[in-house]
C-alpha cells in the first residue's frame, strides 16, 4: 500500500513538472512573437523598373515579403541586369549618401512604393549606399537580392510594390569641377559691370576731350 502511494505521488509530481515547462516555453514563444512583426506578403506589380536606370533591369517574378529587419520592416528584392543599353552613363553616378564629397555629375537611387488594394502609394522603402553601388556594377545576367529598409512602420494596407529609379544632379559636384558657385557668379557679374561702367566712361571722356579740341581750333 505505501509503495503504491509512493507512485502515485511520483506521477503527480512528473504530471506538474511537465504541465509547467510546457506552459513555460508556452509563454516564452508567445511572448517572443508579441514581439515582432508578422510578415506581409505582396504581389509584384511589375518586373519593370520605372525611370531612366529602370531599363537595364528586371525585377524577378517570385514572392516577396515584408519582414522585420534590424531598423524596421524591410523587403529584399531579386533583381537582374539585362543586356539593355541605361540611358545614363553608370560612371557618371554616385549614391545619395555619398553625393556631398563626390565630383560625378549626377545623383542616382532605386527605391520600393508599396501600394494599397486600390494601387495608391502608402509608403516606400530606401536602399543603402552600398547597395547602389552593387547594382549599378553589376554586368548583363547577373542577379542580386537587394534590401530597402521601410521609412515607415504601419504598412498593413500593403498589398503590392513597385521598384523605381530617379536620377537628378549632383549640385555639389558643379563647384569641385571648378565652376563658379553663386556667390562667385554674383562677384563676376559686379566685375564685368564696372570694366563696362569705366569703359563707357572712357568713351564719354574721349567724345568730350574731341569737342574740346574742336572748340579750340574754331577760336584760333
Amino acid at each position: 500500500m505505501l509503495k503504491k502511494t509512493f507512485t502515485i505521488m511520483l506521477s503527480a509530481l512528473y504530471c506538474t513538472a511537465l504541465l509547467t515547462a510546457c506552459g513555460g516555453n508556452s509563454s516564452s514563444e508567445s511572448s517572443e512573437e508579441s514581439t515582432g512583426m508578422e510578415p506581409i506578403e505582396l504581389k509584384l506589380e511589375s518586373t519593370s523598373i520605372n525611370g531612366k536606370l529602370g531599363k537595364a533591369f528586371d525585377v524577378v517574378e517570385k514572392t516577396y515579403k515584408i519582414t522585420e529587419g534590424d531598423y524596421g520592416p524591410e523587403i529584399s528584392v531579386t533583381i537582374k541586369r539585362n543586356d539593355s543599353k541605361p540611358k545614363v552613363n553608370f560612371d557618371d553616378l554616385v549614391n545619395r549618401y555619398s553625393a556631398f564629397n563626390s565630383s560625378k555629375p549626377l545623383i542616382g537611387d532605386f527605391k520600393v512604393e508599396f501600394l494599397d488594394e486600390s494601387g495608391n502609394k502608402i509608403d516606400d522603402a530606401d536602399l543603402s549606399g552600398d547597395s547602389f553601388d552593387s547594382l549599378i556594377s553589376m554586368v548583363e545576367g547577373d542577379e542580386t537580392s537587394i534590401t530597402f529598409t521601410c521609412t515607415g512602420d504601419d504598412l498593413s494596407e500593403a498589398k503590392s510594390f513597385r521598384v523605381i529609379s530617379t536620377v537628378k544632379d549632383n549640385d555639389n559636384a558643379k563647384d569641385k569641377k571648378g565652376k563658379t558657385s553663386t556667390g562667385d557668379d554674383d562677384l563676376d557679374e559686379a566685375i564685368n559691370t564696372a570694366k563696362e561702367s569705366a569703359e563707357a566712361a572712357g568713351k564719354v571722356l574721349d567724345a568730350a576731350s574731341s569737342a574740346l579740341d574742336a572748340l579750340n581750333s574754331l577760336t584760333k
